[in-house]
């Protein structure tokens, strides 16, 4: 992962300032908008959500508010450099990058709440599905890691041997035959290369 890291940081950068940039927004500008007029039970300016479901909208500020500092630690360690060179903020960083994705998911399914009639959804069942869709993805790439070392592995052995056949052929004379072989493991030691390292 470490080594991966530095191709992954401008994604993650990309990635880390648009939910900072949505989080941002979604604080001054809450679902339901904000009241236009001062009034007993309200002032101009506070958020709708704030007086007609106090607690749904205490979760959206914690959901937002989550994304939002995460995504700032993200950038600032991405951009101090430091999760190249040590692997605790290597963790650091990606654990904050998964936080702010799952915040901004909630702080999305919380919205979805207040905006649209679904009363028979609770913030927990759209947490539940949130964390549910996270654990899913884990799980996946849980799974795919080990399976492309052992496919990797044993594509750079199969090119190992293909180059061991060449270098075999090189000492023969030159022939039709010769010339087809060389040029299928060319072909094959060069679709093994784009699928090893993408070029």
């Amino acid at each position: 992962m470490v080594k991966l890291f530095p191709k992954l940081t401008e994604m993650a950068m990309v990635v880390v300032i648009l939910i900072a940039t949505m989080a941002f927004q979604a604080a001054v500008n809450p679902p339901g908008g904000v009241w236009q007029d001062d009034s007993p039970s309200h002032k101009a300016g506070r958020a709708v959500m704030a007086t007609d479901s106090p607690e749904l909208y205490i979760s959206f500020i914690i959901a937002t508010n989550t994304a939002f500092i995460s995504s700032m630690i993200t950038i600032v360690l991405i951009s101090t450099g430091a999760p190249h060179v040590d692997f605790v903020f290597l963790s650091i960083t990606t654990y904050s990058m998964w936080v702010s994705i799952a915040s901004i998911g909630v702080s999305y399914g919380i919205s979805l709440l207040m905006t649209n009639p679904m009363e028979t959804k609770s913030v927990f069942e759209i947490a539940m599905i949130v964390v549910g869709v996270f654990v899913g993805i884990y799980i996946l790439l849980l799974i795919y890691f080990p399976i492309r070392t052992i496919v990797l592995g044993g594509l750079k052995q199969a090119e190992t041997q293909i180059q061991s056949l060449l270098d075999g052929l090189a000492g023969q004379p030159d022939c039709p035959s010769k010339r087809a072989i060389v040029s299928l493991c060319v072909t094959i030691q060069r679709w093994i290369g784009v699928l090893t390292t993408g070029y």
